[in-house]
């Protein structure tokens, strides 16, 4: 999960998980809609009291093989970030807080369709 005022300025919020993972050498044949949730804490010990929350970040880490990984997070690459915006306007969020992310993926539509939905409550 992050906050981004501009895309060259993201704020990590929390730790971050698995949206999607296939492989090139062995695609799956999926049969439909594939739906997933998250759950994101940002701790009463985060580096401030309260954060501003903007929406989703999502961003490619490639597995080569046991030793190579191409990680984009952190790194200069023509692969960037993309930004799931949540709303028109960022959300004030007070630390402790969970952040519930639902993502539905529909891989058959051409191009493949992804929905958010996140609810942002006080722990």
């Amino acid at each position: 999960m992050a906050c981004a005022a501009l895309l060259t300025d993201i704020t990590f919020l929390s730790e971050p998980a698995l949206l999607e993972d296939f492989d090139y050498c062995s695609p799956m044949s999926s049969s439909g809609e594939e739906v997933k949730q998250f759950s994101f804490k940002l701790p009463a010990q985060a580096s401030s009291s309260a954060a501003m929350f903007s929406g989703f970040a999502m961003w490619c880490r490639v597995v080569m093989d046991d030793v190579d990984i191409i990680e984009v997070r952190g790194t200069r690459s023509h692969w960037t970030y993309v930004v799931a915006l949540m709303d028109t306007k960022p959300t004030f969020v007070k630390a402790p807080s969970e952040i519930r992310l639902t993502s539905r993926i529909q891989p058959l539509a051409d191009p493949v369709q992804y929905t958010f939905e996140a609810d942002v409550t006080p722990v």
